[in-house]
């Protein structure tokens, strides 16, 4: 008997220890790729995504920083948008559609911006899978979906670095937070002798250009992004000892209470 309370003490306590690791992770939502599309213009296209129901957004350098109209693509649906505004500054367009269609993911903002060490993921169109499918259509029905970090942000500039790899295609693609909340837009890449560095502009300049053409959006307010910095020590020592704790004290609730029957 007290070979197998000794035994799920044990048991006890390494969940109570891998428990902070395992809560951490995080599913992926399926329907985020609903929420994208193909934006085409002449021989050159972009990621755009849904605002609302008759809006999208997408980069300004994805439409040549022009009024003009596009051809947005998701599956076998196929229609013209029209560009309403557009922020070169941030490199942030906004498109408009009458008649969208029937299957929709309408993403929401963030309530915040950014912070170093935030676990964030694009979605978009890269131009690698283009390559591979050879057809904008059959490639507009899977978006690639990648996972990294925050590794720079500049609040004035209104611009983040990512360490998740994207690449020409991608521009204009939501970048969400671990909710699915939209922190940001895939812009541009600086290539060096040593790496190259991709970045995004932040919501804050996606919410101003929406306010200032008074298009409705809407905002979590409940969610609470991941990070994917280094836990303090000091965190797992607690979940550590805390579940050695309450381990060690329903093994002696329960020893007193075979003692007391026999």
């Amino acid at each position: 008997m007290r070979s197998r309370l000794a035994g799920l003490t044990i048991i006890i306590i390494l969940l109570y220890m891998i428990y902070p690791v395992a809560s951490q992770e995080l599913a992926l939502n399926i329907d985020w790729e609903n929420g994208v599309v193909v934006v085409l213009l002449g021989s050159q296209y972009g990621t755009g995504w849904w605002i609302s129901e008759n809006y999208l957004v997408t980069a300004a350098h994805v439409i040549n920083y022009q009024i003009t109209q596009v051809q947005i693509i998701k599956g076998d649906y196929i229609s013209s948008a029209k560009v309403i505004a557009y922020d070169q500054k941030y490199d942030v367009a906004i498109l408009y559609v009458s008649q969208p269609p029937k299957k929709q993911y309408i993403f929401e903002l963030s309530k915040t911006s950014v912070e170093k060490g935030m676990k964030i993921y694009p979605v978009g169109y890269p131009f690698e899978l283009y390559q591979l499918y050879k057809d904008i259509v059959k490639m507009s029905w899977n978006p690639r979906i990648s996972m990294g970090i925050v590794a720079w942000y500049d609040s004035n500039r209104n611009l983040f670095e990512m360490s998740a790899a994207v690449d020409a295609g991608n521009s204009g693609g939501p970048v969400l937070d671990s909710n699915g909340n939209v922190v940001g837009l895939v812009s541009f890449a600086l290539k060096g002798p040593a790496a190259t560095l991709y970045y995004a502009s932040s919501v804050d300049a996606i919410k101003q250009l929406l306010e200032q053409n008074n298009i409705n959006y809407k905002i979590d307010l409940t969610g609470t992004a991941e990070y994917d910095l280094p836990q303090p020590l000091w965190s797992n020592i607690f979940y550590t000892a805390l579940g050695a704790g309450i381990s060690a004290i329903v093994t002696i609730v329960v020893l007193s209470l075979v003692r007391r029957r026999g």
